[in-house]
């Protein structure tokens, strides 16, 4: 997973690792064949490092839309990935690729719980930051840090307190966690406190809380620990209840929304072809999917991929993906589920060309999805790719979402996975009984 911060430094790091892989080719020629001039060495071993470049980057592209269009393969895309870059000068980005795919089937595991759909979708979104990388493009966008849950799924104050000893500390899981700006409160009404000092950044994927003896130190009052990065409170990255006794059970309710359109998002020109699609198409996708924002999940949001590829050679292509906030839970309240279907997809080739706002751009209906109508723009006058073409939604169908109590209470999820965890009090389980539906 590609870190913010070092964004700049990573793209000279893979400018030194090019240069010094073309060095170590040229020397090889030199000694194998010392007739050949100095310029044919150079101009050899920079067209090596071109068509490695090239192919990798054809490589990330066509894993990103695989995973675009069904979150559920990204798994098996990415080994497949993996396995088809064999050249020495795409080592760096299988490695990068590697460490992607096993941070990712971690946090797919049993006991993490992180959602398969989230997983994809962050996927594509390390792949298009590695692909931007590799061809010396800025970061397609920021992601921010993000916790998609904490293990065990709340803090038995009662256990801590009676028997400390069984439970010392607490995980949350997630990417990039890594984050350097994240700070750990205590929420707590007799007072909140800082508990950084008590966070241990085990991984990129991983957060440890420390509630030993020198850790955090919980009250009878505390209500949870709340992650932020960037000092934004308002949007907490993650947060675990403390499970004080007797909390009764979180209330739902169902909740309409109807957002606002979307302006249009232009993708990136990848660095394939020449920017103009000349006629050839292009060949559109265009996806739109629903997500909650954070453990909080208090944050509707939607995320708009496209991919516009000429049909024939050169095959110009710009690619990307952009995440918009679409509406906002009130305070004490999060995101339990959607009610209404998540995804909308079009999929087209472009058979008009004429500038953005003329009769040459493409209307679609959108379905049963989220997106009532779609509006792109392909082939233009002049150059397209990363300039002109791309869509947006302009209306949206109603979203049904069912939101979920947070606050002085227990989720009926949390009470579940509670039950079954050693780290649970008799008193606890038992009164988390009374509160859940019999068998």
């Amino acid at each position: 997973m590609m870190k913010r911060e070092p964004a700049v430094n990573q793209r000279a790091w893979w400018r030194t690792g090019t240069a010094l892989r073309a060095l170590t080719f040229v020397t090889v020629i030199g000694l194998a064949g010392g007739s050949m001039g100095s310029s044919c060495f150079n101009n050899l071993a920079a067209n090596t490092v071109k068509d490695a470049t090239a192919k990798a980057a054809d490589i990330l592209s066509n894993g990103i839309s695989t995973i675009s269009s069904n979150s559920q393969l990204w798994n098996d895309t990415l080994t497949s990935m993996v396995g088809q870059l064999t050249d020495q000068a795409q080592s760096t980005v299988r490695n990068e690729l590697t460490n992607l795919l096993n941070g990712s089937i971690a946090l797919a595991s049993t006991e993490v719980r992180c959602d398969i759909d989230f997983i994809g979708k962050r996927v594509v979104q390390a792949l298009l930051r590695i692909k931007a990388e590799l061809l010396l493009q800025p970061p397609p966008d920021v992601l921010d840090p993000h916790v998609c849950s904490a293990v065990p799924a709340a803090i038995d104050f009662h256990l801590w307190q009676t028997s400390p000893q069984s439970i010392q500390s607490v995980s949350f899981y997630g990417f990039d966690l890594d984050e350097p700006s994240l700070k750990l409160s205590l929420i707590d009404t007799a007072g909140n406190r800082d508990v950084t000092a008590s966070m241990v950044r085990t991984s990129t994927y991983q957060l440890t809380i420390n509630l030993g003896s020198n850790g955090v130190k919980l009250t009878p009052t505390s209500s949870k620990l709340q992650l932020v990065a960037h000092d934004n409170a308002a949007s907490p990255v993650g947060e675990l209840a403390v499970l004080q006794p007797k909390l009764p059970l979180c209330q739902t309710l169902l909740k309409d929304v109807v957002p606002t359109g979307l302006p249009k998002f232009i993708p990136p020109w990848t660095g394939v072809g020449d920017r103009e699609y000349q006629g050839h198409g292009p060949k559109v996708t265009a996806m739109f999917d629903l997500n909650i924002s954070g453990t909080t999940s208090a944050t509707l949001k939607g995320t708009l991929y496209i991919d516009a590829k000429e049909t024939q050679s050169n095959f110009t292509e710009a690619q990307g993906q952009i995440s918009y906030p679409l509406w906002n839970a009130d305070p004490g309240w999060a995101i339990d589920s959607f009610v209404t279907p998540t995804h909308s997809e079009i999929n087209y080739t472009d058979t008009t060309t004429g500038d953005p706002g003329s009769a040459a751009d493409d209307k679609f209906l959108g379905g049963n999805g989220p997106v009532s109508n779609w509006l792109c723009s392909g082939d233009t006058s002049g150059d397209d790719a990363g300039v002109k073409t791309g869509c947006t939604v302009e209306t949206f169908n109603l979203i049904r979402i069912k939101l979920v109590q947070t606050q002085g209470c227990v989720t009926s999820q949390v009470a579940k996975r509670l039950l079954n965890d050693k780290r649970t009090s008799p008193e606890t389980v038992e009164h988390l009984k009374t509160l859940l539906p019999g068998p």
